[in-house]
């Protein structure tokens, strides 16, 4: 039986207005995996959703709260994906967090960009962890 799993970045993409430098935030992935490391150690689901919600959600960028809102998505929907996939996050953690060091290549390439389209606004670029599962951010992973 397959697992139908996708953990992907929800690169959330906002016009800057007046904008002196491109935005590419990534705040969102250190805090999930920070959160992420301390649910793991939390055996209390209600402590560990609270866990999830003050140093993830709370915490989260403009991008993060703008997603939230959009989806209506709650802490308890992280708590599921967390205790449901914690070997594939764990898997998928070093790739995840490359983005962090790739922050500057993603700049220098979106200046190319405006210097090829001057007159396109480069939007501010939010990455975060959510799940792609069956098309539900985030959530259970059913089995297929």
């Amino acid at each position: 039986m397959n697992r139908l799993l996708s953990i992907g970045f929800a690169v959330i993409t906002l016009p800057l207005f007046a904008q002196t430098s491109i935005q590419v935030e990534t705040r969102d992935l250190t805090h999930f995996y920070q959160t992420f490391d301390r649910v793991r150690s939390e055996p209390d689901s209600v402590k560990a959703v609270a866990l999830i919600q003050r140093h993830y959600l709370d915490q989260g960028t403009r991008g993060l709260k703008l997603l939230l809102d959009s989806r209506k998505y709650k802490a308890s929907d992280w708590y599921q994906l967390m205790k449901e996939n914690p070997d594939y996050l764990t898997a998928l953690r070093p790739r995840t967090l490359q983005v962090m060091r790739d922050t500057m290549a993603i700049r220098k390439a979106l200046v190319a960009l405006q210097t090829l389209y001057p007159a396109a606004h480069t939007p501010g670029i939010y990455f975060c962890v959510v799940s792609w599962a069956l098309g539900r951010l985030p959530g259970k992973v059913r089995s297929s």
